[in-house]
């Protein structure tokens, strides 16, 4: 979790809000520098917190639509590969998605 002035116990990725650039792993890092950082737009800072995670959702929607490939970070990888090898592991099936789905439906309703 990032705090207010920008420091996580996990410097993975460290979120600076006065510039807002980020630390990436090091060959990410290299090819964001060789470009141009855009500029965020000076309402981002007066916006609510709820604007400001739509606007960052519109612009997922457009990195979506370019139809570029969205490269996976290798502890992301690292992750799934440990997950999978855990449910493989496993001696216990797991329930199809209708099932869960239905079940949290149950439970919590449809919102």
């Amino acid at each position: 979790m990032v705090g207010r002035q920008g420091t996580t116990p996990d410097s993975a990725y460290v979120s600076h809000r006065q510039d807002r650039t980020f630390r990436m792993d090091q060959a990410a890092y290299t090819s964001a520098m060789t470009k141009k950082p855009l500029k965020i737009p000076s309402e981002f800072d007066n916006a609510s917190v709820q604007e400001r995670i739509e606007f960052v959702g519109r612009l997922w929607e457009e990195i979506l639509r370019s139809g570029d490939d969205i490269p996976v970070p290798d502890h992301h990888k690292t992750i799934l590969d440990e997950r999978l090898r855990a449910y493989r592991a496993n001696s216990l099936p797991g329930k199809p998605w209708s099932q869960v789905r239905d079940e949290l439906l149950a439970r919590f309703g449809p919102h």
